[in-house]
């Protein structure tokens, strides 16, 4: 149902509903956590979060399309005609996201899955960022390359500032911050995590640009390029794990992780080298350097991460004015965005 809001460009409703289901699962399992519930109950309450979520949209849904199911052949064919290559390439991104688990519970055992896991399901939860930002503009890309080609470059320029506007503060506080958040979350005994996350960080960081590029694969009608880019991938990554699993354990999985979104990140800007040709990167430099500040300053600043958080938010956004890197008409739509502004 999410599709019906994506092409309308009205991803708002859709992605606050999604956000919203994220927190009452994340409340649901704290609450289950601190009760001591048994383990059957994670699932359930994670089924039950989402229930909410869901009958919203269908409500949502009924006010702006009247959804009347048929069958017909010439439109199923068609579909799977267009979407195979899609639905293999999705197959091969969660084989390549997965595999590095189960390989280290065969080759390392339970301990080594408990630690690279812990640090995974932190930092990998801010892939949200990249998809509902994508998920929104997947339609405008897609229009753009059949009617407006020459848009394109416009339209992955201002793509490209948010995403990595908001990848490198990832990456720099992953690495800053990862010893006092493996901590906070889940104790001392899970120190070890802390090494993982900030390897981590930085592969999360590249697969916001990954996500750009893949997604305007799909968009332009590249969706067989796509398919043997993830296929590829997936060797790479299963390859470097059978070799670095054994000798360096959950560091070897997350080496092979970062290496794996590294290589998918270059391969990408050079299948779409003709659209980024004209790219500026002199805003992508202010966000470095804004971002290469913050860490600098909370490093130093002798308090916890619950204080060293927003002083880290404070801080990069300040840089970013002091240096320019947002115009007005661009902080303005932020704020629009976000419900501060018009």
């Amino acid at each position: 149902l999410d599709s019906i809001f994506q092409v309308r460009l009205e991803m708002r409703v859709p992605v606050a509903l999604g956000v919203a289901s994220e927190l009452l699962s994340t409340l649901g399992l704290l609450a289950a956590a601190w009760w001591g519930l048994s383990l059957i109950w994670l699932p359930a309450i994670q089924n039950l979060a989402y229930l909410p979520g869901a009958w919203c949209l269908v409500r949502l849904t009924r006010g702006r399309i009247r959804l009347r199911p048929a069958w017909s052949w010439t439109t199923l064919i068609g579909l799977l005609k267009e979407s195979y290559p899609l639905g293999l390439a999705n197959l091969f991104t969660l084989a390549y996201v997965k595999l590095d688990i189960l390989m280290l519970a065969a080759m390392r055992g339970d301990e080594a899955v408990g630690i690279y896991a812990a640090a995974y399901r932190l930092i990998g939860s801010l892939t949200i960022l990249p998809t509902a930002i994508l998920g929104s503009l997947f339609p405008l890309i897609s229009q753009y390359a059949r009617t407006a080609p020459e848009a394109l470059p416009r339209i992955f320029q201002k793509s490209l500032n948010v995403l990595m506007m908001l990848a490198l503060p990832v990456a720099v506080g992953g690495t800053v911050f990862s010893r006092e958040i493996i901590a906070l979350v889940y104790g001392e005994r899970f120190a070890d995590a802390a090494g993982v996350f900030r390897i981590l960080s930085w592969a999360v960081a590249f697969s916001f640009l990954s996500y750009l590029l893949t997604s305007a694969l799909n968009a332009m009608g590249r969706q067989r390029i796509y398919l043997a880019l993830t296929a590829a991938m997936t060797v790479l990554n299963v390859g470097l794990n059978w070799m670095w699993i054994p000798r360096y354990g959950y560091m070897g999985a997350a080496v092979a992780t970062l290496i794996t979104e590294c290589t998918l990140m270059l391969v990408g800007l050079r299948l779409l080298g003709g659209h980024l040709k004209n790219i500026e990167l002199s805003p992508i430099v202010k966000y470095a350097l804004s971002a290469g500040v913050m860490g600098v300053v909370v490093l130093f600043v002798p308090i916890g991460v619950l204080g060293k958080v927003p002083l880290a938010a404070v801080v990069y956004v300040g840089c970013l004015a002091a240096f320019r890197a947002v115009s007005r008409e661009e902080w303005r739509a932020y704020l629009a965005a976000m419900g501060l502004g018009s």
